[in-house]
């Protein structure tokens, strides 16, 4: 069996002149045509039938003519749209036959697994005036009903009879014609007396009465659009992806986000073995946060902590003392989004930043990939993460505004804790910080081609490091560079009683476009302020300092077991103080 394309939608362009538009589909009456122009600006009018338009031709399956009574401006757009309604409710009454054509009359949406007879289309009870229009498919098990609706609120509207009744949606939340309709699909009735499963506003609808419900159908991936979401830059979706990021959480899936801009007033919350996936962070998929509400994370119903922050990981149990897995949010994915606070601009930058871009917070086995996030005053905390990974990531912020770029410590009470493991950083890259990197305690960790740009002090600050570590155990910066940082490079402190022998190494480093420091700085420090040894190691890196930058001083180490091994390297030794042991190897 053949299935042919079935078009339901005619646009043209007008050249100023033209007043006639083909629209090549059946209609049954004038009323099934939507007609609307498009100015320059892109704003949307729908015509008047009889006033501004007439039609021809209606009936003739090849469809007719649209006539306008005097023509669009030239560069505008005319949109002509078939959208046929079907009433509250299924009509059961026998139907006319249709010989040998796959397309649906109603709103012309296939009919697919036809058979080589063709289907039959409901009668209207009115045909001068009809409601609506229903495809009836005869001999076809699970199809025995099929007709068509605006929105998911008239499909609560629609009562079943039966179940295995299948409806289209043409959106979920559409409230007029000109808009672009998103989140639509297909409906089917079930059962559902004994309860088994919740209305969840997108994929599971209960209707106004009865338990026959309905159930959406064919369909592969999770749209955020599903449950309301409108990427138009101007509804407030908090509501929706509530909906979306709780069925999520609760059936284990990846919601897809659509293109363009997406405004929310509440932060977007990823939970448990769920994740959110974008187009691309090139300005595809971006995600605004329009105000600075704050999120609680929450133990046993009790708010815990408060956060403002654009998005963030948020586990079953908020306990930062906790080390029980119910405390860290799992396998939580974040791919392909950006995220950025609306309005944010250089002269309100100090009073609406939000606290946090992105707020990992206790987070285990996290992909995150391709995600921007932009405005946060520290751009990315978290407190414990582990087999992770964070791959062409970004945290950007107005110069002199934000303080970390990438935040990954625990730091409580005057205790240093352990704040993660086995992290895979790949090309995660921040800009405008004081700090860029700052990772405490830190194990068994690689750092690759990651990069920091345009580092300096805040406001009434001083001191500013493009990375700085606190007892690193076993991290690996490869390839990783700066541009136009000023202040120092790299600075490696030890805190007291760490639990292991703190150790860096770093290999191909490269500092390009030094700035001068605002007070005296050493471009790069290492001092142990701890009990154990620390070993740090640069190799193949071009370590040489512009001494025009007269604030920008020589390396030095210091401090009892701090030793700094330099192989193959450009640049001036290191000045030892305090037990501090420089070595340097061909």
């Amino acid at each position: 069996m053949t299935v042919s394309n079935v078009v339901d939608r005619n646009d043209y362009s007008c050249d100023g002149t033209c007043s006639s538009f083909s629209y090549t589909f059946q209609i049954f009456q004038k009323t099934d045509l939507v007609v609307s122009v498009v100015d320059l600006n892109g704003i949307t009018t729908e015509l008047l039938l009889d006033s501004d338009y007439n039609v021809t031709d209606v009936g003739e399956y090849a469809g007719g003519t649209v006539v306008l009574s005097s023509p669009p401006a030239n560069g505008w757009r005319i949109v002509i749209m078939r959208e046929i309604k079907l009433t509250k409710g299924i009509n059961e009454s026998k139907s006319a036959k249709v010989n040998n054509d796959p397309a649906v009359g109603d709103m012309g949406h296939l009919a697919t697994g036809l058979p080589e007879s063709g289907y039959a289309v409901e009668t209207p009870s009115n045909p001068v005036n009809p409601s609506y229009a229903e495809l009836k498919i005869n001999s076809l098990a699970g199809f025995d009903n099929i007709g068509s609706l605006f929105n998911i609120a008239e499909l609560r509207g629609t009562i079943p009879s039966t179940v295995d009744m299948i409806v289209y949606v043409a959106s979920s939340a559409s409230v007029s014609h000109a808009e672009e309709h998103v989140g639509g699909g297909f409906f089917q009735s079930f059962d559902n007396s004994v309860n088994a499963v919740i209305d969840d506003g997108g994929i599971v609808i209960k209707p106004d009465s009865g338990s026959i419900w309905w159930r959406r159908i064919n369909f592969s991936d999770y749209d955020m659009c599903f449950w309301g979401v409108k990427a138009d830059g101007v509804t407030d979706n908090a509501a929706a992806i509530t909906l979306a990021t709780n069925y999520a959480r609760a059936n284990h899936i990846i919601l897809n986000a659509p293109a363009g801009r997406i405004n929310t007033s509440q932060m977007v919350p990823l939970y448990n073995n769920m994740g959110i996936r974008g187009h691309g962070k090139a300005e595809s998929t971006v995600f605004y946060k329009t105000t600075n509400d704050i999120f609680e994370f929450k133990k046993n119903g009790v708010t815990q902590l408060s956060v403002d922050a654009l998005v963030g990981f948020v586990p079953d149990q908020w306990d930062l003392a906790d080390f029980s897995m119910e405390s860290f949010a799992v396998h939580v994915t974040l791919i392909g989004c950006m995220f950025r606070r609306l309005g944010l601009n250089a002269n309100n930058v100090g009073s609406i930043s939000p606290a946090y871009g992105l707020f990992m917070g206790k987070v285990a086995s996290a992909v995150i990939r391709q995600v921007s996030i932009e405005g946060g005053r520290t751009g990315i905390k978290a407190y414990n993460t582990f087999s992770g990974i964070m791959e062409m990531v970004s945290a950007v912020q107005y110069n002199g505004y934000g303080f970390i770029g990438i935040d990954i410590s625990d730091y409580r009470n005057g205790i240093m804790y352990n704040s993660g493991t086995s992290m895979d950083m790949r090309i995660v890259q921040c800009r405008g910080y004081q700090f860029g990197f700052s990772i405490q305690r830190l194990q068994y960790s690689t750092m690759i081609d990651c990069t920091v740009e345009e580092c300096g002090p805040m406001t009434g600050e001083t001191i500013s490091y493009a990375f700085d570590f606190t007892d690193p155990f076993c991290i690996s910066m490869v390839n990783c560079a700066t541009e136009f940082v000023k202040g120092g490079q790299i600075r490696v402190l030890g805190f007291n009683n760490p639990l292991l022998r703190p150790s860096l190494k770093v290999t191909g480093y490269l500092a390009i476009d030094q700035q001068n420091p605002v007070v005296p700085t050493p471009m790069f420090m290492v001092d142990n302020g701890g009990i154990a040894p620390m070993n740090i190691v640069f190799d193949a890196c071009e370590l040489s300092r512009d001494t025009t930058q007269h604030n920008l001083t020589a390396p030095g180490v210091s401090g009892v077991g701090a030793k700094v091994i330099v192989i193959g390297c450009a640049g001036e030794d290191f000045t030892a103080a305090g037990s501090g042991i420089f070595t340097r190897l061909a």
